[in-house]
């Protein structure tokens, strides 16, 4: 499957890579897989690279009915929001959809360069907390 996750509970976050051709029914168990984890009950951000997709099966209006899970799962689990490293031109499309999409959801969804950049914005966030 091209969306996996590893946890990094010690800086409070997942990271979700995406490989290639992505497909919306891949995304959705992919944050189901999240919802059953028992290790994501603490408060959690999800980082997403963007960086090897080459194409999502999937658009805005798909989007809006995955950023609801998203919002499921911020009631129901510790997530908090989520940080997508764009990549190329093709991923800071994809993260512009889902930012512009999350933000009329009211979740905290940021975009970065970089996973040292990502993970900065998360260590301030518990530093100023």
């Amino acid at each position: 499957m091209p969306v996996s996750y590893e946890k990094n509970t010690a800086k409070y976050y997942i990271h979700c890579y995406m490989l290639e051709k992505g497909t919306l029914d891949e995304v959705l168990e992919y944050v189901d897989e999240i919802a059953d984890d028992p290790d994501l009950d603490d408060p959690f951000f999800e980082i997403v690279d963007f960086s090897k997709v080459d194409n999502l099966d999937f658009g805005y209006y798909q989007s809006d009915y995955l950023m609801s899970k998203y919002t499921e799962l911020g009631k129901n689990k510790g997530y908090l929001g989520t940080i997508f490293i764009s990549g190329g031109e093709y991923g800071q499309a994809l993260a512009n959809m889902f930012a512009t999409t999350g933000d009329f959801k009211g979740l905290d969804l940021r975009i970065v360069q970089s996973l040292e950049e990502a993970e900065l914005l998360i260590e301030n966030y518990f530093k100023d907390s």
